[in-house]
Parts: C-alpha cells; structure tokens; sequence
C-alpha cells in the first residue's frame, strides 16, 4: 500500500475516533398518579446526546403536562443547540420550543420548553437532545422540571350538574305540591 494511502488511513482513524460516539441515556420517573413536579437533568461530554425520561401515566388518570430543560452557555461553549420532544407509541405527540434566552449576565441560557398538553394514560418519553461543545474540552450540564397538574373539570360538566341539580328542585316541588293536594 503506498504510503500517501497509508497516511490518509491513519488520518481519518484519527478524526472519527475523537469524533465521539453520540451520547444517550435513560432515566425512569415510574408512575405517575397524580399532581407533582420532577427534575431531571445530566452531563454530557462534547459530543451529540439524546436523554430519553420515561414515566407512565396510570389508568383513570389525565395529567396537565410541561417541561422546561435549561442549558447555562458560558464563554467556552454549552449546548446551543438543545430541544426535546414528547413522544408516546405512535410518535411524537409535542415539539419544544427551543431559545437562546439572554440572563443578566453576558452568556445566553439554551432553553427548551414544551408547553402544557393534557395526557391520558400510557407511556411517554421526554427526549432532550442536542450537541454539547467546549473549545477547552470540558463537559457541559443541563436540569430542567417535569410539572404534573391536575386536569381541570370542563366548564359543560359543571353546566350539567347544575342542570341536573335544577331538575331535583324541581321534581321535589312537583312531589311536595301532590303530597300537599
């Protein structure tokens, strides 16, 4: 083998082994049964990543979902970059909305927020994905919190009850004034 083919083996070797193989981890929350807030969050090394959170959530039970994931870029790098979806079974049922959000100080927050979406039960994961950069070769870390809130009961169900409770009234007067005939 020529030696140009050699040093063009051994370059590439190089380069995609200090590539860095993407990153992924899981984290369980369990069951979820009602009302509460999680976190979650994680160092990556540089590199691409994906976190999956799974939980489930029990039968009978609907839920208020959302989330927010914060990355603190700082003057070396951070994950400018990052999202997160909401999948279930049949795919991805809710897109984060991703931002470089400025704080007080000089260096922006990556910020991933998925908005509140009501969840029957079954079992869903929260992807958080991105790339972590570092031009001093330093890790990078990101937290964020998983808010469960109950679902509220629809306006037509208490329009109903009390149309219910208005037919009671109603059919007792009708009773009282037989009795009293």
């Amino acid at each position: 083998m020529p030696r140009h083919k050699i040093s063009l083996v051994l370059l590439l070797s190089l380069v995609f082994g200090f590539a860095g193989a993407a990153q992924a981890t899981s984290f369980s929350l369990g069951n979820i049964s009602g009302p509460g807030t999680y976190s979650f969050g994680n160092n990556k090394d540089l590199g691409p990543f994906t976190d999956n959170v799974h939980f489930i959530i029990d039968p009978g039970v609907s839920l208020i979902f959302s989330a927010v994931a914060t990355n603190h870029t700082w003057r070396h790098g951070g994950i400018y970059d990052m999202d997160g979806t909401l999948s279930d079974a049949s795919g991805v049922i809710l897109d984060g909305d991703s931002a470089l959000v400025n704080p007080p100080y000089p260096y922006p927050d990556s910020v991933v927020t998925l908005q509140s979406f009501v969840l029957g039960p079954g079992h869903y994961y929260l992807s958080i994905f991105g790339t972590s950069e570092s031009d001093v070769g330093v890790w990078n870390d990101y937290f964020g919190t998983i808010q469960f809130a109950q679902t509220p009961l629809p306006a037509s169900l208490l329009l109903m009850l009390t149309a219910l409770g208005g037919f009671a009234v109603l059919g007792w007067r009708r009773r009282e004034r037989a009795v009293a005939s």
